[in-house]
């Protein structure tokens, strides 16, 4: 904590894509796409043939056509597309895409002239080569645009993958850095109580087998009760009362609204209450102050912490920016988009303030353990 001005906003990181393209290109909806439109596409080449030829002889172009397209679309996706166009082989991939129409194309006049009868009225054979190398042209292209954004979709999945599992990792550390920060000060106050033979030395201990249960099973889970996080805080809170002895302007307001409950990432309002009670000057101090607000409606939770400090005391001060920073951190992982927080610094007054406007509610609310 330093004296003059520092706020800090926080933005988040871009989520996964939930657009209707992505469901198209994904699991059972790329499955589902392919296979409506393959009986779209059958059911519409099958009617205009029968248009001119018998039903039974519509069926069997149809089917030996239809045949060719997906050949010719999944040879381009699965092999020329991956294996030479992703991999910056342009000339080769085009050489390989017009010798294999123009083969394709020789082959189905072949046949068209030579197996299945007369051409269709009208039709000559330049008509017909032009004619199926166009088609064949418009399915490679069709084929490619596909393939290109499905590589493009996954390699996006896979970035989002790694950001989750970087994301995961770093709350971990996170975490490993409060919560020992966290426990250090209260066992220091209980040894500060010790020393001094007070009678409720006791009474602390209790509280802080309480408190290390929070800290190591319930403070584990994605999200608990926000009621949870305030009980512990109101311990924590609790056992510096004890510690400090006789009257301290430290004051504690929860104003509960109305609406669903809220469910909270753990740990996030006790680190800047520790922050608060270290850096204040309560015991050494008449006019020293801590006073620490929690206002909750059913669109935001507003959490607000101001306490006085000694702008002289350097050390304290030298200490006081790795819990705000993490912090940060958390909020910038497990909030994008839906959280502010500020931390100001004027004269001899701190201010921290915490808005989150995200309930994790409904889909966590078994994750919460019974206050002990």
């Amino acid at each position: 904590m330093t004296t003059g001005s520092l706020i800090c906003t926080v933005e988040s990181p871009t989520m996964p894509d939930r657009s209707p393209v992505s469901a198209l290109l994904s699991g059972r909806g790329r499955r589902w796409t392919h296979a409506v439109g393959w009986m779209a596409f059958y059911l519409i080449i099958f009617v205009l043939i029968s248009e001119m030829r018998g039903w039974q002889e519509a069926l069997f172009r149809t089917t030996f056509n239809f045949a060719v397209l997906i050949g010719i679309f999944y040879f381009n996706a699965r092999i020329l597309v991956n294996r030479l166009l992703e991999k910056g082989h342009w000339g080769a991939y085009l050489i390989s895409v017009l010798g294999l129409l123009t083969v394709l194309s020789v082959v189905r006049y072949a046949i068209e002239q030579f197996v299945a009868g007369q051409l269709l009225p009208q039709q000559t054979p330049q008509r017909l080569l032009i004619a199926s190398f166009v088609v064949y042209l418009l399915v490679v292209l069709l084929s490619g645009v596909y393939q290109l954004l499905e590589n493009r979709h996954h390699a996006e999945l896979k970035a989002h993958a790694w950001e989750a599992r970087h994301a995961e990792a770093q709350l971990s550390y996170l975490r490993a850095r409060i919560n020992p920060h966290f426990l250090f000060n209260t066992l220091h106050n209980i040894y500060a109580a010790a020393s001094l033979q007070l009678p409720q030395t006791a009474d602390m201990i209790l509280k802080l087998s309480q408190l290390l249960r929070y800290v190591t099973y319930d403070a584990q889970v994605y999200a608990l009760p926000l009621d949870l996080e305030w009980t512990h805080l109101e311990r924590y809170v609790e056992l510096y009362r004890m510690r400090a002895g006789g009257s301290i302007n430290l004051n504690l307001v929860y104003d509960r609204g109305e609406g669903t409950p809220w469910f909270v990432a753990p740990m996030l309002l006790l680190p800047l209450v520790e922050n608060a009670l270290k850096h204040s000057n309560l015991e050494f101090a008449d006019d020293a102050f801590v006073d620490i607000r929690l206002e909750t409606t059913s669109d935001v939770v507003h959490f607000c912490v101001r306490n006085s400090f000694d702008p002289a005391d350097r050390q304290r001060d030298a200490q006081g920016g790795v819990g705000l920073e993490n912090i940060r951190q958390r909020l910038h992982l497990l909030y994008p988009n839906a959280h502010t927080f500020s931390a100001q610094a004027h004269e001899q007054v701190f201010l921290a303030t915490l808005t989150l406007n995200h309930n994790l509610d409904a889909e966590y609310a078994t994750a919460a353990m019974p206050v002990g």
